[in-house]
């Protein structure tokens, strides 16, 4: 993570409302930095966000999160994100 928010490759966490009413944690990795006003390519529909935000890599599964959910994981859930990487999950 920079100053000016993350990079590619960074590790990071936010919680997920499930259809049940509860949330779950999601742990991924960036894999795009969206500039703001654009869409990300050939993934998602909807608004262009005013400001720059992030496609995340979770499992095989991709997600455009809110930035202001978004924080860097902790180093225990890097570690388990790297793991289950490496596992092809």
């Amino acid at each position: 993570m920079t100053s000016t928010g993350f990079e590619i490759g960074d590790v990071v966490e936010w919680k997920k409302r499930v259809a049940s009413g509860g949330w779950r944690l999601m742990i991924g990795k960036v894999v795009s930095v969206v500039p703001p006003g654009k869409l990300p390519v050939n993934r998602f529909f909807g608004v262009a966000r005013g400001h720059k935000s992030y496609v995340v890599k979770v499992g095989n599964n991709h997600y455009w999160p809110r930035v202001p959910d978004l924080k860097p994981a902790p180093k225990d859930e890097l570690e388990f994100a790297r793991a289950m990487e490496s596992r092809g999950k």
